[in-house]
């Protein structure tokens, strides 16, 4: 298998992830390290969005005030099969 270009451990309460993460096509490689079952989301953000209008929409105490969201979900965006990301994960 190919050197993952990103490596991503989840814990308990925690995710441990690179400072930075370049733009592009990678290969992940997620680990569990913790006692739970943990999930991992990624997003790319609106064009002008920022992590702060991340953390706003989120921290919003009404949900119906939240505004539009930041980013594209996948579930929104209806990705083809050529978007799909090659993923390892491993437990």
């Amino acid at each position: 298998m190919p050197k993952a270009d990103v490596k991503a451990t989840l814990k308990d309460f925690k995710v441990e992830l690179p400072k930075t993460v370049k733009a592009g096509k990678q290969l992940w490689e997620i680990s569990n390290a913790g006692q739970e079952t943990h999930h991992l989301m990624l997003m790319r953000l609106n064009d002008g969005k920022t992590m702060k209008d991340v953390e706003a929409f989120f921290k919003a105490p009404d949900p119906s005030q939240a505004g539009a969201p930041p980013s594209k979900m996948w579930a929104d965006s209806k990705p083809s099969p050529r978007d799909a990301r090659p993923l390892r994960a491993s437990t």
